[in-house]
């Protein structure tokens, strides 16, 4: 059984999510199933939408609404982590996660105690602007996404 890694992207929204939708096409071609947990705005996820409708048998979208109170993002989260800790995909996209920690619906250590948790061979990449130092700590590589020109 391969073992899982823990990829983190790091950057604004667009350069940290796009790698991570390639990650989505490589593993569509080794069969795993993907689930992605984002907090995208209406014209991002529009665009994941389309891009993901052909594959709509292997990619689940879990949408947290980064505008509920605290509470929901809570329920909204838990829902979404059964899922990922079911055993039921081999990746799991992370999208600007770290929007739950500073709305306080949940705590740096629950996100990281949740990839401590994931089943082994489970692939997590998180694609997001300030994920927080325990998450760099917990994640096996790092990239740095920015734009240089444009």
């Amino acid at each position: 059984m391969e073992t899982g890694l823990i990829l983190v992207t790091v950057g604004d929204a667009a350069n940290s999510v796009l790698p991570a939708m390639g990650q989505v096409l490589r593993a569509m071609g080794r069969h795993l199933k993907i689930g992605i947990i984002t907090t995208l705005p209406a014209d991002w996820r529009r665009c994941m939408e389309k891009f993901t409708v052909p594959l709509k048998d292997s990619v689940h979208i879990y949408e947290l609404s980064k505008d509920e109170t605290p509470d929901t993002l809570r329920e909204e989260w838990e829902t979404a982590t059964k899922s990922i800790t079911s055993d039921h995909y081999g990746m799991v996209i992370l999208q600007n996660i770290s929007i739950l920690v500073k709305k306080n619906a949940i705590t740096t250590d629950q996100l990281v105690e949740m990839l401590r948790k994931r089943p082994a061979s489970l692939h997590v990449i998180i694609a997001d602007s300030d994920p927080g130092q325990a998450v760099l700590e917990e994640s096996d590589m790092i990239t740095e996404m920015r734009t240089l020109k444009g």
